[in-house]
């Protein structure tokens, strides 16, 4: 063997090994990618979730007495909204007043009138712009259309590396089962 063939030799195999070290490096970010994802989806299906089914179930206000939540909620309203702290308030089936409010990149919910907030979606996600669309005419006691609330917001896995950052929007719409 001469030296000539084993620099050879060993440059085939150099450049074989930095191959497959590249494909397999690119294979476990692709799995970690995915695997955030699934993380970040499966948490907003959870948030979707517990929201439409508190969300379905409310009371409302039909006698148009204001209720034990910040502000209130009055003139026969279903919903209220705080636009500019992205806030839903509302009664739920056990007359409490459920706040759902984005702080700090997170969903939280109160179900003791704001007192104690507690979150519902992980550290590992990041929402942004969180906003409540309510459709409620509040038509005295007997309405003209179905109560609804919209909800759309930005979602955002935290990757240690900037790299990858993936960003989607979500958006759903739940009705009422509040019929009068």
């Amino acid at each position: 063997v001469t030296l000539l063939e084993l620099m050879v030799s060993i440059s085939i195999f150099s450049l074989m090994l930095v191959a497959v070290f590249s494909v397999s490096s690119n294979v476990i970010t692709g799995q970690r990618e995915a695997i955030a994802l699934q993380d970040a989806s499966e948490n907003i299906r959870y948030f979707m979730e517990v929201a439409s089914k508190e969300i379905r179930m409310t009371r409302g206000n039909k006698d148009g007495v204001a209720l034990n939540c910040p502000g209130g909620i009055t003139n026969n309203k279903t919903f209220n909204i705080n636009a500019a702290s992205s806030e839903l308030y509302f009664q739920n089936k056990d007359d409490r007043c459920v706040i759902y409010a984005e702080n700090g990149g997170r969903i939280e919910v109160s179900r003791d009138g704001g007192a104690n907030f507690f979150p519902v979606t992980s550290d590992k996600i990041l929402i942004s712009n969180l906003q409540f669309i309510v459709d409620d005419d509040a038509a005295g006691n007997v309405r003209t259309q179905q109560t609804s609330v919209t909800i759309s917001l930005d979602v955002e896995y935290r990757f240690a590396s900037r790299i990858h950052k993936n960003k989607n929007k979500i958006q759903t719409t739940i009705s009422s089962r509040r019929y009068e």
